[in-house]
């Protein structure tokens, strides 16, 4: 679990911290990007040619195709806490909590500086140039736009680049006066809103947002590391100049890390001492989180959540903020954000369910002990101890281009409401000036990086992301790392207890979801992090506390391992399927419940799917296509990746294809192009497609129901659809 900590003395001096952090406030701005640098930030969009089955594959050498961060740079203590302070308008706000009741309270104060480490700024440019996008048949006029090539023809950088250092540049430019933030008030969603046919009780699906943040629906933030090799004034102008981001963050803070299980001594006491059960070791996890947030006198609580798949433990704890760590060598990246999201909703204080006001995704470009290097000075992540001594370093190290990118449209489309690219600022930079002399060369990651941005920028309403399934697991799951394999090579959870049949239920289970990818341990080749799945992103984890009021709000509730059953419990689910949901139970829960519940039929204005052996998943895949089809408004004819988002015009479909991008931790990206997928997409919902428009090109495509996407390996595809 990885936890953010600033502690505020003063405002004048947090102000001061601020400016010195980030290098803004103190360091000039400059002038707008000329018609030299527009050959920079264009992007190519021709269509890769196409690859007989079978061909040998083909090694992309595109200058840098990788990216990666260190976020152990931190001079400060890895198990420090969260206090979040906020700067906005000319006051600072920050909240004090009462950790026994979890109230918390905003306090402002008057400052006469208002920090730049978090401007938001909308008077930024737009970005310029073209993007990749996928083929869509349809298209008004004839041409259709070519097939997304998973960003390989990002251009790579030429030698036009000067190879002027840039390490102690001073830009002499006056700064511009600061445009302040504009204030955006999120209306309620209308009564007759679109969204209401297709989410249950949606209030329960909005969060409240970072403190001094409310108003925004997401930021992306480009985390500056402070690496030597680099300027980190010239970095933060780069970022802002060329378009790639936030320098700054709801917490003005970098990452601390604590995200690993052994933190918490995967589930110990405080005291050493050795837990006799899994509850007590939920309680003990639960107690350290707590004795965290006791360091600190006020603030935001911030956790993340890296090898473990704990969230529900620090929402429980009274966690204002959760997250998960993707990339790095962490497995199903999926699985994580579903664990993250349904623990957001289920604790989400909006509702009065929890004190949880926002979900996060952080994005390390670690793999395994490889690292992105773009200026050849092969000690930049090197340390004095077992792990960094060693680190691979040089271009082709770490997260490839591809996986970053696939990575980014997943946590945005997925609903997260802050997005860290952890160490991007370093990666997304050449350590040489750009043409114009003000700003750094971007790398093939930077390219990527305005892409993404832009992306957002241009398409803000993405609306709420439909999640039909909540699937209910114990609260004492236990679930560390990317698997349940104790040191010893034993399945246990918390590393201590035996798995019984319930825990292979569970196993099972994400394997049905997420195959050929949960159960890898240490995933070294970021072409198999995100998978295409059978059933799309379509779930959401919870555990067994959750209140009735957050199990209404999915149509699906399907519950798996040994779950609490005891009467108090059981009527949550009864009266679940009273008010119109569909409760799917395998046979081993059957004999918990009123006879009624021991066969598959219509019960209230719900109904009750009964399947299976006991504790087998066999079946429920069937049971999942059949239901999808009932609550997903869209028929897909090929295995890829996709996310739907439904909005007050229509839908949104995000189409990944995982297949076919190999990239180990030390070596170049491979693409096979024998992988390209042929898409066909059929609106099958309510209503008539009026228009249809593709996200990423901006081309608006013909008002048909039916599209065909052409996907290449590592592609991506958003397409909305405007029903009437």
């Amino acid at each position: 679990m990885k936890i953010h900590s600033i502690r505020m003395i003063s405002l004048l001096l947090m102000a001061g911290i601020l400016l010195s952090l980030v290098g803004c406030g103190t360091e000039p701005a400059v002038s707008a990007p000329s018609e030299s640098d527009s050959s920079d930030i264009s992007v190519s969009t021709a269509a890769p040619e196409e690859q007989p089955a079978g061909e040998d594959t083909d090694t992309q050498e595109t200058g840098g195709d990788t990216t990666s961060a260190d976020t152990n740079d931190s001079t400060s203590s890895s198990n420090t806490t969260t206090q979040a302070a906020t700067a906005v308008g000319g006051s600072t706000s920050h909240t004090t909590k009462n950790l026994v009741t979890g109230t918390r309270t905003r306090v402002t104060a008057s400052t006469t500086t208002r920090p730049t480490a978090h401007d938001y700024n909308p008077n930024l440019p737009t970005m310029s140039g073209t993007v990749p996008t996928q083929s869509v048949t349809n298209v008004k006029p004839t041409t259709a736009p070519p097939a997304d090539d998973g960003g390989a023809n990002l251009p790579t950088t030429s030698g036009t680049a000067p190879t002027q250092s840039a390490t102690n540049v001073k830009p002499t430019t006056a700064p511009p006066a600061d445009d302040e933030d504009e204030t955006v008030t999120k209306p309620p969603v209308p009564a007759n809103s679109l969204i209401r046919d297709y989410i249950r009780n949606v209030e329960a699906w909005q969060m409240k947002g970072f403190l001094g943040y409310e108003d925004k629906d997401f930021v992306y933030q480009v985390q500056i590391l402070g690496k030597q090799q680099y300027n980190r004034g010239l970095l933060s102008i780069t970022i802002n100049k060329q378009k790639l981001g936030d320098t700054g963050s709801p917490f003005y803070a970098s990452l601390y890390t604590a995200e690993w299980p052994s933190h918490c001594n995967y589930g110990g006491g405080l005291d050493g001492s050795e837990p006799s059960n899994r509850k007590q070791a939920t309680d003990n996890v639960i107690a350290w989180l707590k004795s965290q947030m006791a360091t600190q006198a006020f603030g935001a609580y911030a956790s993340m959540d890296s090898f473990t798949r704990w969230q529900h433990y620090t929402a429980e704890a009274g966690y204002d903020y959760i997250s998960c760590e993707i990339g790095a060598n962490v497995n199903a990246p999926q699985l994580s954000v579903a664990f993250t999201r349904g623990a957001a909703k289920q604790y989400n204080e909006a509702m009065g369910l929890g004190g949880v006001d926002a979900w996060y995704v952080d994005f390390s470009l670690w793999n395994w002990t490889g690292m992105i290097n773009y200026t050849g000075d092969e000690t930049m992540h090197r340390h004095d101890d077992s792990f960094h001594s060693n680190v691979v370093n040089h271009e082709y190290a770490g997260q490839s281009v591809s996986a970053a990118r696939r990575a980014y449209y997943m946590a945005y489309m997925s609903g997260a409401q802050w997005l860290i690219n952890e160490g991007g600022a370093e990666s997304a930079c050449y350590p040489t000036l750009n043409q114009a002399g003000d700003s750094y060369t971007l790398t093939p990651h930077g390219k990527m990086n305005q892409e993404f941005y832009a992306f957002t920028q241009r398409n803000p309403d993405r609306g709420v992301t439909m999640v039909p399934f909540g699937i209910v697991i114990p609260r004492d799951h236990g679930l560390p790392y990317g698997h349940w394999m104790a040191n010893d090579g034993n399945y246990k959870v918390f590393e201590r207890f035996v798995f019984t049949e319930g825990d292979w239920m569970i196993d099972n289970l994400f394997r049905l979801l997420y195959p050929n990818n949960y159960p890898n341990q240490n995933v070294r080749d970021d072409g198999k992090q995100q998978v295409n799945t059978p059933y799309g992103d379509t779930v959401d984890i919870l555990t067994d506390r959750a209140d009735e009021k957050v199990l209404n709000t999915y149509p699906v509730i399907i519950l798996a391992g040994d779950v609490d059953l005891t009467p108090t419990m059981r009527l949550k689910y009864t009266n679940y399927v009273q008010n119109g949901g569909t409760l799917v139970l395998n046979s081993a829960y059957t004999k918990d419940f009123p006879a009624t519940y021991r066969n598959t039929g219509s019960i209230g204005k719900g109904k009750v799917i009964v399947y299976g052996d006991a504790y087998k998943v066999d079946g429920l895949g069937a049971i999942m296509d059949d239901l999808l089809k009932e609550q997903i408004p869209f028929s897909i004819d090929e295995r890829v990746q996709y996310i739907v988002n439904v909005n007050d015009k229509g839908f949104v479909l995000t189409l990944i294809n995982n297949d076919g991008v190999f990239k180990a931790y030390d070596s170049a990206e491979t693409v096979d192009k024998s992988h390209t997928k042929y898409v066909n997409v059929t609106y099958t919902g309510k209503g008539t497609v009026k228009a249809a428009k593709d996200w990423i090109s901006g081309n608006q495509l013909s008002a048909s129901k039916e599209q065909t996407v052409t996907l290449a390996p590592g592609g991506i595809a958003v397409i909305e659809f405007v029903v009437r």
